[in-house]
């Protein structure tokens, strides 16, 4: 059985290796033998096998075909002229013949199914999905954050693409809200965590090496912070920002940790590239480090570190501070009380999943060093909430690998 896994990079947004890997590893305990195959663009190949053999993980990857924006809106039209699977059988070469002897394809986009990310980047994902449909595979939009679509023509390219799908899997019930508005017939009734929760840290052997080599082995408690390096610049919920404004709360807020309450604090970069100017978090991270009052208790990562490895590091914080969601949630899973500072609606509706809406910082307005006492105060409680929310997740698990066994019984 060949299943395709579209929609993430084992490179740079260790969100989407997250999702990536947790979503193979749910694939092989349902399909044992199945060969997973992973789209990347040819110019990321050489060192995205280098990452896939480093993790060890079961991932076969191909070249991804590069549609520019007049074959994917010629691809959009002769969907809408010949029928979608017509459409699949005008597509050439080894990409699309990948797609022909897939059994099941599985996408994991995230939250890119958005105008959110903007009107063309939107239809470039969408048309992924209908790439994927045109082939009359049987399509599986996992867990994620979707919509929402505020131009006319993305909208309806999303309700008929949609339609095309197995099975549409929201993560939280913003999304379900949301897909249900469009009438998508194929919505999953059951809303599912995102697979990252599961993804498993790096054996404590191996982290500690990386935690010496970083300087940070022997902390007292310790407040973790992912910096984002485009926080503002994809933000949709909250009132407006600049990037400066969210830095400098950043940098208040360390010296705020530090004076008040004695916190060692590690500066977390979740997303490394490829564009510095908007994906690299280590710029941020080595700016805030930079203009603290004092750093000799703030540490930054110097390295790249990998999903697995970097959910290590946050799993040993005491509090937690996100902009970036999957770095949230690998502090939320390993039962580290969070405050996720919200850019898309996503923040919200994964907060929300866990009973901890309370704690989505959008509006600059109010004090995040507030917040931050206030989550050190309730820290007891926001953990037992953790713990019983977590537990729920793991039959979260089970009902997702049955779908998946359904779908492919059919």
């Amino acid at each position: 059985m060949n299943i395709i896994i579209q929609g993430a990079s084992p490179l740079y947004n260790e969100g989407a290796v997250a999702m990536l890997i947790s979503t193979a590893e749910i694939v092989k305990e349902v399909f044992p033998g199945a060969k997973l195959f992973v789209p990347v663009s040819g110019e990321l190949l050489a060192e995205s096998e280098q990452a896939i053999q480093k993790g060890g993980w079961p991932l076969q990857l191909f070249i991804k075909e590069d549609y520019g924006r007049r074959r994917i809106l010629a691809g959009f039209a002769l969907a809408a002229l010949i029928g979608t699977r017509m459409l699949g059988k005008i597509f050439n070469g080894p990409f699309a013949d990948i797609y022909r002897t897939a059994h099941l394809i599985i996408d994991i986009s995230g939250d890119t199914l958005s105008d959110g990310y903007g009107k063309i980047n939107c239809r470039g994902e969408l048309f992924g999905l209908l790439f994927a449909a045109s082939f009359g595979k049987k399509l599986v939009v996992f867990p994620q954050s979707i919509g929402p679509f505020q131009y006319r023509t993305n909208r309806l390219l999303a309700q008929v693409i949609f339609a095309k799908a197995a099975l549409v899997i929201p993560r939280e019930n913003i999304t379900a809200a949301l897909l249900k508005k469009l009438g998508v017939k194929t919505l999953s009734e059951k809303v599912i965590n995102d697979v990252a929760f599961w993804l498993r840290p790096l054996p404590e052997t191996q982290l500690l090496a990386i935690l010496e080599n970083e300087g940070i082995l022997n902390l007292g408690k310790t407040l973790g912070i992912s910096v984002s390096q485009s926080f503002v610049r994809f933000r949709e919920t909250g009132n407006a920002i600049s990037q400066e404004t969210y830095i400098k709360s950043i940098i208040d807020l360390v010296d705020f940790a530090v004076d008040a309450f004695g916190l060692d604090v590690i500066l977390i970069p979740h997303v490394t590239g490829p564009s510095k100017k908007y994906h690299d978090d280590r710029l941020a991270c080595l700016y805030v480090w930079e203009h603290v009052k004092t750093n000799k208790k703030v540490h930054h990562l110097s390295k790249a570190y990998k999903a697995h490895e970097l959910k290590g590091i946050i799993s040993r914080c005491n509090y937690f501070v996100g902009a970036r969601m999957h770095a949230n949630i690998a502090a939320l899973s390993s039962g580290v009380p969070t405050i996720a500072m919200s850019y898309s609606h996503k923040t919200e509706g994964v907060m929300s999943l866990l009973g901890l809406q309370e704690w989505v910082y959008q509006n600059f307005d109010e004090s995040l060093n507030d917040r931050l006492a206030a989550l050190i105060q309730n820290e007891v409680p926001i953990k037992e909430k953790l713990r019983c929310t977590l537990a729920k997740f793991v039959e979260n698990r089970v009902l997702l690998k049955h779908m998946l066994q359904t779908i492919a019984d059919k």
